[in-house]
Formats: structure tokens, sequence, C-alpha cells
């Protein structure tokens, strides 16, 4: 980090989550942490054009590493400052990375883009009204998210016409995103009303797959994380997250929850 002003600073990071194990792809674990605010904050104070580290770790061999946090950045009297952040990729003790990322490619929305989505940023609310009917009680209702537009121009597969998330693109060309890779980080804020229209008194969940890929299925509630500690490894097959509980007909249920597209994992249905 760099501060490019004459006036000292404080960096405050919460919600800390980071990865750090051996032969794990996914850093599920990172975003328990986040969102739970389970690892204590870290406050640092820099001095007007003053360099400082963050983050900074030893990475094993075939291990993966991932930080998730929240970040605030103010002067000493509480208002907003700026800072520079450098991402620095240490190949080894004498080597590091010395420039900057490109900015992210902009995403149109054309049929033709790569991109999978045009969403507006790495934090998504849906509002989501749902109502079963008499002749749906057997069946489910089905939200997809994040439509794969570089195989399939329709758009028929996503309840958003792909406007729903954006998509991270490699702008050093090392690797090719295709399908439905990409999108580390994006947070879903999920806000659902189900009413039961079916004529009977039943009981509902919430379950969540995959519409193409591998998917680590996790929801924060309340405070509360549930993860059930394994991937779905096929499409569409379901796993129960959140138990709506026995609703009478004619009756709503509200429930607002949070996930987030983890590493190597496509987006959910």
């Amino acid at each position: 980090m760099y501060n490019p002003t004459d006036k000292e600073i404080e960096i405050n990071f919460t919600n800390i989550g980071t990865t750090i194990d051996p032969n794990w792809i996914s850093d599920v674990y990172a975003w328990r942490d986040y969102l739970t605010a389970a690892n204590s904050p870290v406050k640092i104070t820099l001095s007007p054009y003053e360099y400082a580290n963050i983050f900074s770790r030893q990475i094993p061999a075939y291990c993966n590493f991932g930080v998730i946090s929240r970040v605030s950045i103010t002067d000493k009297q509480g208002n907003p400052a700026a800072i520079t952040f450098f991402d620095l990729a240490y190949v080894d003790e004498t080597k590091s990375g010395n420039a900057t990322e490109p900015a992210q490619a902009s995403v149109t929305g054309n049929k033709a883009d790569p991109h999978r989505g045009v969403g507006a940023g790495f934090y998504e609310t849906f509002t989501l009204n749902l109502s079963m009917s008499s002749s749906e009680q057997d069946k489910a209702k089905v939200i997809s998210f994040g439509k794969d537009k570089t195989t399939d121009t329709s758009n028929d597969g996503d309840s958003f016409d792909g406007k729903d998330l954006i998509q991270m693109t490699d702008s050093s060309g090392q690797i090719k995103i295709k399908g439905l890779a990409g999108n580390y980080g994006v947070q879903m804020d999920v806000r659902l009303k189900f009413t039961n229209n079916t004529g009977n008194t039943g009981n509902f969940k919430v379950v969540m797959s995959s519409s193409g890929g591998k998917i680590y299925p996790f929801v924060s509630l309340n405070g509360v994380f549930a993860y059930p500690g394994r991937r779905i490894e096929t499409a569409k097959v379901l796993m129960e997250m959140i138990d709506l509980g026995t609703i009478e007909n004619g009756k709503s249920v509200s429930v607002n929850f949070f996930t987030a597209l983890t590493a190597v994992f496509t987006a959910p249905f």
C-alpha cells in the first residue's frame, strides 16, 4: 500500500478471510470467516508518502492463497482518503511483480461478448418474489444466474437475461476464460419472498445446484454460515440449504441470505 497524500491516513481491515490450504481449490472457508467476522480487525496508520505491506505470507508448495476483506480508508478526522494498492505476485525470493494489473475490460452486454453477464459490480442484490401454484407443487421454482454467453447466445437459461453477473478476465492472456469460469468474488444478496398458492399447507426449502460445472454451495443467514462440506459435481444435483418451514396456503415467508462465487465455482442454479 502507498499513501499518495500529504496527510496521515488510517486503513481498517475487517471481516478478513484467508485461504491457505493444500490441494483445496475453493476459498469457501475464507468466505465463512468473512461473513461471520471470525478474525480480528487490522488497523494500519500510514504517514504521508509511506509504503506498507498487508497480507504478506509465505505460501507452502501446492497450496492456494486468497484474501477477502472489507476496507475503510480515512484521514485522522474520519474523512474518506485516497490510497494506492499494489498486488504483487512473488515468484521467489529474488523476483517479484513490478507492474500494476491493467483495468478490467468493460462488459458491453452484446451477445458476441465473451463475458457471461453485465452486472454492475461485485456486490449484486436480487429481489425475488416467487409464488407456487397448485399445478407447480410437484416442481421447483428455478432461478438461474450467470448465463454462459460464450457458448449460448440465447440467454434462455438465465433468469435475468444475462444482466446479473460480471465476469473477470485475464488481461495477461495466460488463462483462457471459457464456460462459466471467472467471477470470483462476486457477492450475492438474495432477498426472497415466497408465497404458497398450491391450495395445501406444505414444507418448502431453498436448494442450490449448478446449471453447469462444479459448485461449492453455501449461504449466510442471520449471521449463521451454512456449508454442506462438499461440492456439487454434476449439474442440477440439488442440495438443501434453507428450510422455510411449514407454510399455510395463501401465506408468504420472506428470507434474506447471502452467497458468493468462490474460486473454481460456477454460478448457482
